[in-house]
């Protein structure tokens, strides 16, 4: 029996993909059982366009008005491009859903109200399954509280929900997410892409950070940590790789300067990913002092470029990483103790760091995209009703 799938997808617009959900749901198309099934919504350049045909995929375009505010006033942009581009959704997916025979509306990155919001809506009116895919449920602010709870209302209504860990599905329960059936699925890494651009062991950069570049992420401890490096006389250079409000870097910035670290850290904003393969093997260590994540793609990354990793102690690592030795993990929140860890691996001799950041490489060989993927699909498609719920 075929089962015509509409996916619906938003992302911020930049050139290339950095956050791990949408790369995570790139994976997962790529590799996608049964491809010609499937239909996708999604804002123009869409992330699937080299992946699928182009009649497989309906583009929405924001405004170039909306796209100017951007860089003074991020989130008033980014609140009237979601307005535009769920009213684009809704507009698309009626036609879609009335000229196709689709059974299933399928939602990778449905903690974005933006895509999760005209999906409710549509199959609360059309009565189409839904399956949503969730991968954060944490409010830091008051205001993130509150969308958090309208978020679990939603989800609420959907067949069932599919999430990355354990711990991130302890974590929806928590916030309300009690009446659809969690599904855990993990996320896979492309080994085939780290083999394909490896390149010279020449180090260019002590440390890497990837990740967007929001306070979530850690991205406010980088100065306490550099200035630590500073003050004890150790020679080093960062690079950041990532994209994130414009206030954010500006800030980061100001901080560089008053601790007189503006030379030793190097921006490079959104980048391809043979690029920033390339940037993992021209380092030594990758920090990553993320405060909240769903399964941890950067870490697995660079460990597949036989790089050491420092993280916090998140409970989510303790399901994939945290039996490697080539990662550190301290006390969430603990700046002083992730630098001491930075400072003890860049003191060490260039051929004990290979020695540990093998482990990683080899480590990482267990997560598959070709596992994820399948099991993906047969999730969506009502073929995996026994797996873990």
């Amino acid at each position: 029996m075929v089962i015509k799938i509409l996916l619906i997808s938003w992302h911020p617009g930049y050139k290339f993909i950095t956050a791990g959900g949408l790369v995570r749901s790139r994976e997962i198309i790529k590799k996608f059982p049964f491809k010609t099934d499937l239909l996708v919504i999604d804002r123009y350049p869409s992330i699937y366009s080299d992946l699928l045909s182009p009649e497989q995929i309906f583009e929405y375009r924001i405004p170039h008005l909306v796209q100017t505010l951007l860089p003074k006033f991020y989130f008033v942009e980014r609140i009237l491009e979601w307005l535009v581009s769920m009213f684009f959704i809704i507009i698309i997916a009626l036609h879609v859903l009335r000229d196709r025979n689709i059974k299933v509306i399928y939602v990778p990155n449905s903690e974005m109200a933006v895509v999760s919001l005209p999906a409710f809506l549509l199959h609360l009116f059309l009565k189409r399954k839904l399956v949503f895919c969730n991968g954060n449920v944490e409010g830091r602010t008051y205001l993130a509280t509150i969308l958090l709870r309208f978020s679990a209302f939603i989800h609420n209504y959907a067949d069932c929900v599919i999430t990355y860990s354990q711990a991130l599905r302890a974590a929806q329960i928590k916030s309300g997410i009690t009446k659809s059936p969690i599904f855990v699925n993990g996320v896979g890494l492309d080994l085939e892409l780290f083999t394909r651009n490896k390149q010279s062991s020449k180090k260019t950069y002590d440390l890497i950070i990837v990740g967007r570049v929001v306070k979530e992420k850690g991205v406010y401890d980088l100065p306490a940590i550099f200035q630590h490096l500073k003050q004890i006389g150790l020679k080093f250079n960062a690079v950041i790789v990532g994209e994130g409000p414009t206030k954010t870097k500006d800030d980061l910035l100001r901080q560089f300067a008053t601790f007189g670290l503006t030379d030793l850290v190097e921006f490079t904003g959104s980048i391809s990913e043979a690029d920033k393969v390339q940037l993992y093997y021209s380092s030594k260590i990758c920090i990553f002092p993320s405060y909240i994540e769903g399964w941890g793609i950067v870490p697995q990354e660079a460990m597949a470029a036989g790089l050491p990793v420092i993280t916090y102690n998140l409970e989510v690592y303790q399901e994939n990483i945290a039996p490697c030795s080539s990662v550190f993990r301290v006390e969430t929140g603990n700046v002083k103790a992730f630098a001491e860890v930075v400072e003890r691996l860049l003191r060490m001799g260039d051929e004990e760091r290979e020695q540990l950041g093998a482990g990683g490489r080899e480590f990482v060989k267990r997560f598959d995209w070709n596992i994820i993927a399948q099991r993906e699909y047969d999730i969506i498609t009502q073929k995996d009703q026994y797996g873990t719920v």
